[in-house]
C-alpha cells in the first residue's frame, strides 16, 4: 500500500491515494519495486494475484510483452506451475514482476529502483520489458541510475525519472529535459 505524508495529500485519478480500495488499485496503477514478492501458488497466480477478472488471455498478452513467457513454458506445468523461488532467475523474477504491474492493464506503471540489483545484460532485458509494457501508460521510476541506461526507453510514454542522488531529492523533471540539460550536471551525456 501507500503511506499517508506527512504533510500535503497524495491523489491519484482524484481519490485520495491511500483510499482507493485494493481491488480498484491495480486497475488505476501497477507498481513494480526491486525485489520480487512470490505469493503461494501457481505461475498464473504471480501474475493475477489471485484477481478472477484477469484472464488467461491477459496473463499470456502480459507475460510475452515482459518477455517472461518463454520462460514460463518451459516449467514442466507453464503457467500451472507451483512457484519456487528457483524457477526463476533474479532478472526473470523482475521480468515476472513487470507482467504482474501489466497485467490490470493500468493507466500508470510505478518503478521503484527495478534495475537496482541486476547486472548490465540482465538490466538491459528489465529495460526492453519496461520499454514494451509502457506503451501508452505514464511511467513514474524512481532510480538512483544515471539516465544513460534508460534514454532509449521512453517509446511513446510520458516518462518522469525521480532521481534520488546524494540520500536527497535533487532534481525533478522530464527525462528529456534531464539527460539534455547541461546544468543538470553529472546526468548530462
Amino acid at each position: 500500500g501507500l503511506y499517508e505524508p506527512d504533510k500535503g495529500s497524495v491523489s491519484i485519478a482524484g481519490q485520495k491515494a491511500t483510499a482507493i480500495p485494493d481491488i480498484e488499485k491495480r486497475r488505476i496503477y501497477g507498481y513494480v519495486e526491486q525485489t520480487f514478492h512470490m505469493v503461494p501458488g501457481i505461475v498464473k497466480d504471480q501474475i493475477t494475484l489471485y484477481d478472477v477478472s484477469i484472464t488467461d488471455e491477459d496473463v499470456i498478452e502480459a507475460a510475452k510483452a515482459a518477455g517472461i513467457h518463454d520462460a514460463i513454458m518451459e516449467l514442466d506445468n507453464g503457467y500451472d506451475t507451483i512457484c519456487k523461488p528457483e524457477d526463476f532467475s533474479q532478472g526473470q523474477w523482475q521480468l515476472l514482476s513487470i507482467a504482474r504491474a501489466a497485467a490490470a492493464k493500468p493507466e500508470l506503471l510505478l518503478l521503484d529502483e527495478i534495475t537496482a540489483n541486476l547486472d548490465a545484460d540482465t538490466e538491459k532485458n528489465v529495460l526492453d520489458a519496461l520499454n514494451r509494457v509502457s506503451k501508452n501508460r505514464t511511467v513514474i521510476s524512481i532510480s538512483q541510475n544515471q539516465c544513460e541506461n534508460w534514454k532509449n526507453y521512453r517509446n511513446s510514454l510520458i516518462f518522469l525519472m525521480f532521481l534520488l542522488a546524494y540520500y536527497a531529492l535533487k532534481k525533478y523533471n522530464t527525462h528529456t529535459i534531464l539527460c539534455s540539460n547541461e546544468k543538470v550536471g553529472m546526468f548530462y551525456e
